[in-house]
Parts: structure tokens; C-alpha cells; sequence
């Protein structure tokens, strides 16, 4: 439900933007940087800040934790300082900056635009009848392998991610990806293993030949990930099997764990 504006605040409203009624988009939420869809997917390239035209629709959150997490009306209503007075001052600014360092500027992702500064010039700007506004874009680009990889596993596995390292867990595993490298090897032979039905009770047998074995958290002769082994003897449904994803291991059993939770997804 939209909050009601007080008669003061409509007054105001009218009075900086000349409208005389709020534009139902004015309620959206200015998002915060780190809530940008698919954010860890985003990476930044050397020399790729250009002058652009940017279309104001796209705009649609801040760096700056003051007017983040509030609506634009919110924003438009609660800014710091006076220096612009209308949607008319502000696009004067855009298209005549008093410096070179007053320039606004602005982070791309995808089609979307999050402002690196002059959060009163855009947002005066939103509310006025320009579509584009002239500003320094910093483009950050999408990489279409990594999410996709991470959006097949996350069928299969119960993820999370803090930057670049990700963590896949299941009723049976727990694997571990340090990096994009990481990520896109564990994807490429998930994706890729051709698993029988036929092959369930022999992946359980192994599973558990396993755990009985290796109790301990270690490197285990010259294999090229590192597995532990969490034991529970209190409870059995929460032991894992912990896989640091290094490469791309084979022939080896217990690996068989990752089959079983891909099966039991797409067995359902």
C-alpha cells in the first residue's frame, strides 16, 4: 500500500516538480548497489568509463546509503541540500557541469544504472519530461557462463555465495568453489555425468563405505580436490561430504554423493 503524502508534502512535491500528481513509479524503492540482480556476476574492465546517454526510466537506485532502501518521492522530498530546484535546474546542471569533476556519473549493469554521483541532479531529472540525460557511465560487464552455471546447480543444491566463492550443499554434499574457474569445472562435470537410475543403491554403498573409512579433514594422497568428512553419530541424515572443487576429479567413489542428489532431483 502506498503511504499517503501530508498536505505539506504535496505542496513541496508540486513546488519542485511543477506536477500535480505523484507518477505511480515514484513509489518504486531506489535500490541499494548490492541488490542489483545477479551483482556477483558483474565485473569490472579497465578503461570502460565513456561519456553516454542515459535513459533516466533505467535509473533505478544509489550508492549512497542515505536515499537508498525509500522511494524517489521519498528521495525527492528528503534531499540534503538546495542547490537544484526543479527538474529544469537539474537538467541545466547535466547539460552545463560547473568542472570536469562535477560531472554525474552512473554504474551499468545490464540495462540498469545505479548513481555513482549527483543523486539531486538525477533525481530532479526522473521527474521532469527528458528521457536521456548526457553523464560519465562506468560499464560493468555480465558473465553469461558463470551464471549460468550457478542457475543449473542451484536446481540441485541449496547455494550461497559470498563474491566469488560459492558453497552447493545437499543432504549428501557440500562442495566448495572458490572461483569462477572452480565453479564453471564443478558445473561442466555435474552437468555432463551421465547417471543410471540403476546406480542408487551402489551410490549409497559407496557413500557410506566412505564415511566409515576417512574421518578426518585432510589431503588424501595426491588427489586434486580436498575432501572432509563431517561425522554425526547423533544423527546420520546430517554427515556431509565436503569437496573443495579444484579441478575436475574422476574415478573416484565418492563422487558418486553428487549423483545421488542429481538423481534424486530428477526423479521427482
Amino acid at each position: 500500500m502506498k503511504p499517503n503524502l501530508t498536505i505539506d508534502e504535496l505542496i513541496e512535491f508540486k513546488q519542485k516538480t511543477g506536477l500535480n500528481q505523484v507518477p505511480e513509479w515514484a513509489w518504486e524503492r531506489v535500490i541499494p548497489m548490492e541488490e542489483v540482480e545477479d551483482l556477483q556476476f558483474y565485473h569490472y574492465r579497465e578503461n570502460t568509463t565513456t561519456v553516454q546517454q542515459v535513459p533516466l526510466k533505467n535509473v533505478i537506485g544509489t550508492y549512497h546509503c542515505n536515499y537508498s532502501n525509500r522511494s524517489w518521492i521519498e528521495m525527492l522530498l528528503n534531499l540534503s541540500r538546495n542547490k537544484i530546484l526543479s527538474p529544469d535546474h537539474a537538467y541545466q546542471a547535466f547539460d552545463n557541469p560547473d568542472d570536469s569533476d562535477d560531472v554525474v556519473s552512473f554504474s551499468r549493469y545490464g540495462d540498469n544504472y545505479i548513481i555513482g554521483g549527483g543523486n539531486h541532479r538525477t533525481c530532479f531529472a526522473k521527474f521532469g519530461d527528458r528521457e536521456f540525460v548526457t553523464a560519465e557511465v562506468t560499464e560493468y560487464f555480465f558473465d553469461f557462463q558463470a551464471a549460468t552455471a550457478y542457475k543449473y546447480l542451484k536446481q540441485y543444491f541449496q547455494t550461497s555465495h559470498q563474491g566469488n566463492h560459492f558453497d552447493f550443499k545437499s543432504k549428501f554434499i557440500h562442495v566448495i568453489a572458490v572461483d569462477r574457474k572452480e565453479l564453471i569445472a564443478f558445473y561442466q562435470f555435474f552437468f555432463n555425468w551421465n547417471y543410471k537410475p540403476v546406480q542408487a543403491q551402489q551410490t549409497r554403498n559407496a557413500i557410506w563405505s566412505i564415511v566409515e573409512y576417512f574421518l578426518l579433514f585432510g589431503w588424501f594422497f595426491q588427489w586434486i580436490f580436498r575432501v572432509a568428512l563431517k561425522i554425526n553419530l547423533k544423527n546420520e541424515k546430517n554427515d556431509h561430504i565436503i569437496i573443495r572443487w579444484m579441478n575436475t576429479p574422476t574415478k573416484h567413489e565418492e563422487l558418486f554423493a553428487l549423483m545421488q542428489t542429481k538423481l534424486s532431483v530428477e526423479s521427482n
